[in-house]
């Protein structure tokens, strides 16, 4: 009888052992180009990086990692500096890992893990277009100064402006097939040339959509956490914001607000009235904001005699960016920041016109009425149009 008991512990210690062993992550990695070096493989946290493990490559480049992670992760896998990849692992995974040494994050190859192959799928089709804003940026410094540069940044904003709505439309597809997987995290926070794929006002759903499902696959993940809050977040601004939305709307009367202006005048959108006035919000920083002010540049050179004025209100953080920017730029509309808002303002101003997205601006007619909101780029002479004749 106690044999009998025996045999059974064994059997099931067996067992245990077997199903932890099942559940092991094993990565067989080979490196061409290496010459006995060191990696160094870390998990990521939303907010830190922990159990760092070293590496050593042996001379043939060969090296194996073997581990058993509690749940999916995130993981670092670095050779020193900018030489690096993240990989999205979970439980069980056989991975084999090929690169280039030389430079891991262009070379590297992956098999045997989902999540970490549409991790690279994300960084390469953001790469391509990343690649082609810089080539397309070269050519706008190039062309700065010439006769017909606003001919030729129109085209080159609308080569890029084409293959960034593409970009997002094809993330976007990835995503919804993947609505569960960590790397949809990574996904919706791309940008390119410092403009976002995706945000919360636009894409709220989506947002949501990944947030929820993330969080409750994987509710101790730090990063599924982080989401899950910030959609929680979302939820109460969508509400005000909807709130907001009710006093912006075509043909009621634009909310007045009192800001010095960038020479120190006090201007209150009130005080315009009798003019048609595109009011502005918009931030150095941000590259759509600086190529919408190219165009309207333009336009408002053409509609100034007309009636036509510009309120802009820059959200910088710092003072000293908005000045140094415009003082490198001839824009003679009227500017003023958005922290000099008058003191007797009952409502901040922000709050007033729920500029938490921006470039935003709306259209008011003579009498102080809405005559068109949230406009975006070339929709602001078209507007012109029907009443400046």
């Amino acid at each position: 009888m106690k044999n009998l008991i025996f045999v059974f512990l064994i059997f099931i210690i067996s067992c245990s052992s077997q199903v932890a062993n099942n559940q092991n992550v094993v990565i067989n990695g080979q490196l061409s180009n290496s010459r006995k070096d060191t990696l160094y493989f870390s998990k990521l946290h939303y907010d830190k990086i922990s159990d760092t493990d070293t590496i050593y490559v042996d001379a043939e480049g060969k090296f194996k990692i073997e581990f058993l992670p509690d749940q999916c992760h995130f993981y670092i896998l670095v050779h020193k500096d900018y030489n690096y990849v993240r990989l999205l692992i979970d439980k069980g995974e056989q991975i084999n890992f090929n690169a280039d040494i030389r430079n891991i994050p262009a070379s590297y190859k992956v098999e045997g893990s989902k999540g970490s192959l549409l991790l690279k799928t994300i960084e390469s089709k953001v790469a391509k277009v990343a690649l082609l804003a810089d080539s397309l940026n070269g050519v706008v410094k190039l062309r700065k100064n010439e006769p017909d540069f606003n001919k030729v940044f129109q085209t080159l904003d609308s080569i890029f402006k084409v293959n960034f709505q593409a970009l997002k439309k094809d993330m976007k597809q990835l995503i919804t097939e993947n609505v569960s997987s960590l790397a949809s995290v990574i996904a919706l926070y791309q940008s390119v040339s410092g403009m976002s794929l995706f945000n919360q006002f636009d894409d709220y759903d989506l947002f949501c959509s990944v947030g929820d499902s993330v969080f409750a696959k994987y509710p101790n993940n730090s990063f599924a956490i982080n989401i899950q809050n910030k959609v929680i977040e979302y939820k109460l601004k969508n509400k005000e914001i909807k709130d907001i939305n009710q006093t912006l709307k075509v043909g009621l009367m634009a909310p007045d607000i009192k800001l010095l202006s960038k020479n120190g005048n006090i201007v209150q959108l009130s005080s315009l009235k009798g003019k048609v006035v595109l009011l502005k919000f918009w931030d150095s920083q941000c590259p759509t904001c600086k190529q919408q002010n190219i165009q309207l540049k333009e336009i408002y050179s053409k509609y100034k005699s007309k009636g036509f004025e510009i309120l802009s209100v820059s959200v910088d953080v710092q003072k000293k960016d908005w000045l140094d920017y415009l003082s490198q730029n001839n824009y003679n509309w009227i500017h003023a920041w958005l922290n000099d808002q008058s003191k007797d303002m009952q409502k901040p101003i922000e709050k007033l016109y729920n500029i938490d997205q921006i470039p935003v601006a709306h259209l008011i007619d003579r009498d102080g009425k809405f005559l068109a909101v949230d406009l975006r780029g070339d929709s602001v002479e078209t507007q012109l149009l029907k009443v400046l004749k």
